[in-house]
């Protein structure tokens, strides 16, 4: 939640932020109390291992995902 938090402030503001933060925490309270789990922390780090790399590297998934297959000029499988 901090991470959140944090991330919706650099952009929205403090207000915004905490609006949105209790947004989630109620979207996650739900989703406990009708599925009857815990909650699991994701960790700091989440959305920035979720985010591609580069531009690059998420046109070079796009094109495997569609079947292309991609080599380096080496001739190594990208």
């Amino acid at each position: 939640m901090n991470a959140l938090f944090w991330r919706i402030t650099k952009k929205h503001g403090k207000k915004k932020a905490a609006v949105a933060t209790a947004h989630e925490i109620l979207i996650i309270v739900y989703y406990m109390l009708s599925r009857r789990t815990p909650y699991e922390e994701l960790g700091d780090d989440y959305f920035k291992k979720k985010q591609p790399k580069s531009p690059e590297d998420t046109a070079l998934k796009l094109l495997e995902k569609k079947g292309y297959i991609i080599e380096h000029p080496d001739g190594k499988p990208a």
